[in-house]
């Protein structure tokens, strides 16, 4: 994840479309998981790093909803 990619956010729970949007700050240090999914191959020592991610519109969605942020097209991986 780098400055500048391209994501589309997704309402966690139902999963409609919040829209698209950019990564405008990514965090200089990964930090330990403090979380749990439900994915059956889940790595418990996987760290993980804080973004802010900016949406191209106003998106109606009440503050501290989860969402799921997938980028968008062939963005170098990291």
């Amino acid at each position: 994840m780098a400055v500048g990619d391209r994501f589309v956010a997704h309402d966690a729970e139902d999963l409609h479309s919040l829209g698209n949007g950019k990564v405008v700050y990514v965090s200089a240090y990964s930090g330990t998981r403090d979380f749990r999914t439900e994915d059956t191959l889940e790595r418990l020592d996987t760290k993980y790093v804080q973004a802010i991610l900016q949406l191209d519109d106003a998106v109606e969605s009440p503050l501290g909803s989860l969402v799921m942020c997938e980028r968008l097209g062939d963005q170098k991986k990291q």
